[in-house]
């Protein structure tokens, strides 16, 4: 078990510099929208878990689960394992991001009024 803990710091860490990488690539970026989209986009491909094997206790990468399945298993099932969660997660996190814009907007449209 610490082998497993050991191993998804690890990648935790590497998925960490990667994520900075973009940021530092993108940062310089004028449209900070596209940046923000593009940033959250690389964290939740990279970050989203699921189940390493069905009925497992392990967690995976899904993106990593999602390529070995859609390699390995012939017909349709395929690449549905790792993607779904992904598309799921990133239509949960964009809605709360373009939330947040939202409220941002018109609370700094309120305490910025004259």
């Amino acid at each position: 078990m610490f082998d497993y803990i050991f191993a998804y710091l690890v990648y935790f860490f590497g998925a960490s510099a990667v994520i900075f990488g973009f940021w530092m690539m993108f940062s310089s970026a004028k449209a900070k929208y596209l940046r923000d989209v593009s940033i959250i986009f690389i964290a939740v491909l990279i970050l989203t878990p699921i189940d390493a094997y069905i009925g497992e206790e392990y967690l995976a990468p899904a993106f990593f689960i999602s390529i070995y399945e859609g390699i390995i298993l012939k017909g349709n099932y395929g690449f549905q394992r790792g993607a779904a969660p992904i598309f799921a997660l990133l239509a949960v996190v964009l809605l709360l991001y373009h939330m947040g814009r939202l409220i941002y907007f018109f609370a700094s449209r309120k305490l910025f009024r004259k």
